[in-house]
């Protein structure tokens, strides 16, 4: 363990030395909670202005990715001016301001120590997927996680389609967000698997096989979406390996996931209604009529029509979305509408930010997965594939999604996008 501790830390400055922790304990401050996060996130950003003044190192404002962040927060700034709460709205618009030096920092620490910071950071983040998936599949199989905490407590939720009862939380507690958390660094950890011990191609795709198994059985639909499609194209198109084993491992993964849908009641409640979107032409229309979601989204467009410039502000839709005006009756659970967010982020990002927020965000995001894809395809680092898959299934549209703005959700979706742009020449 010395040895390990003196090499995770070898070649670098005490300064550096913090940052490296922060980044590696990042993600059990995801699984504390926002408290932690929050703390993370005003530690790194002290920690990046201590570097910037002991080094006096100012190139990262000749960063196009810098340039990309201001302007992106200053989009915001308009949707706090004509917020409805602007007092509610504030945090939100101060914590994107504190995502600037988190990504700067991430991109400087890959830049100045690349292979170290794949080979700590990304193998301490995958130590901990392991030990939460080891935890997801303890409660899987004895109905209550490693710590005598069971999602069966929780009791009957109100889901979309109905009630259902038992889905998995592992270290979450109340929260049901394993699924996202997995799906947040699972992906780092194939690249790091693939990255590291390549030679070992069989595991990988064994390894791989199993994560995409314990998603589906936590229950989480839109998140096993996201995580299936980025695994399944790695599978087939990344690893370099014998047709017909990937072939007989991929027909033992479906077997394995038809056996736990056709015995597991409360599975095939949740996962019937994805199998009615490929032969029902009509489904997703009547999904969103008689589901939450389906009202959570019309509530929010309504919103958006009513706010079309700058919408009613970040963290307003809650405040919103009571009012009588909102009620539609063509969907069956209008009155259900209301919610901390429309649970979709394009739906999300109209209401709260208007036009102008939405158009900026479009703009964000396709100009950074374009300089993204533009560096792999010219370095082929596996780590950066890994997050542009990651980015790109979040954006998904129709899936519902966390909150884009929140303290959890977001997280998750910046430290994959601070991966992702990295790697991009200044």
């Amino acid at each position: 363990m010395i040895s390990y501790i003196r090499n995770f830390y070898s070649n670098i400055s005490k300064i550096e030395k913090i940052s490296f922790s922060l980044f590696a304990f990042f993600p059990i401050s995801l699984i504390l909670g926002n408290l932690a996060i929050n703390l993370s996130l005003i530690l790194i950003a002290f920690i990046f202005l201590i570097d910037l003044r002991i080094n006096k190192d100012l190139s990262f404002i000749k960063d196009k990715i810098f340039w990309l962040l201001i302007i992106f927060f200053l989009s915001q700034i308009p949707s706090l001016v004509f917020s409805i709460d602007p007092i509610n709205s504030f945090p939100r618009v101060l914590k994107i301001l504190l995502i600037i030096p988190f990504i700067l920092l991430i991109k400087r620490n890959i830049t100045n120590h690349r292979v170290q910071f794949e080979k700590r950071i990304f193998g301490f983040w995958s130590i901990i997927v392991l030990i939460t998936t080891l935890d997801v599949l303890f409660e899987i199989l004895f109905g209550y996680n490693i710590f005598g905490y069971s999602g069966n407590s929780l009791g009957y939720f109100g889901d979309t389609e109905g009630t259902i009862k038992g889905r998995i939380a592992s270290f979450f507690g109340e929260e049901l967000i394993v699924g996202g958390f997995l799906g947040a660094f699972s992906l780092i950890t194939i690249g790091y698997l693939m990255r590291f011990h390549g030679k070992y191609k069989k595991t990988i795709i064994m390894s791989a096989l199993i994560l995409i198994m314990i998603s589906f059985l936590i229950g989480e639909r839109s998140n096993f979406i996201k995580f299936f499609i980025p695994v399944t194209i790695i599978l087939f198109f990344f690893i370099k390996l014998n047709f017909k084993y990937k072939l007989t491992l991929s027909l033992l993964l479906i077997l394995m996931l038809f056996i736990s849908y056709n015995y597991n009641t409360l599975l095939k409640h949740r996962y019937s209604y994805l199998i009615n979107f490929a032969v029902d032409k009509n489904a997703i229309s009547n999904y969103l009529k008689r589901s939450q979601y389906g009202a959570h989204y019309d509530t929010a467009y309504s919103i958006f029509k009513d706010n079309k410039l700058f919408g009613v502000g970040l963290k307003n839709f809650r405040n919103e979305c009571n009012k009588e005006k909102y009620l539609n009756s063509q969907f069956e659970m209008s009155k259900q509408r209301c919610a901390t967010h429309p649970h979709q982020i394009y739906f999300e990002i109209l209401s709260e930010t208007g036009i102008f927020g939405f158009i900026s965000f479009l703009i964000f995001m396709v100009v950074s997965i374009y300089l993204s894809l533009r560096t792999y395809i010219e370095k082929k680092n596996i780590f950066q594939l890994m997050s542009i898959f990651y980015v790109v299934t979040f954006l998904i549209p129709i899936l519902p999604s966390g909150s884009f703005f929140s303290t959890f959700y977001s997280s998750l979706f910046w430290i994959n996008y601070g991966v992702m742009v990295s790697y991009i020449k200044k």
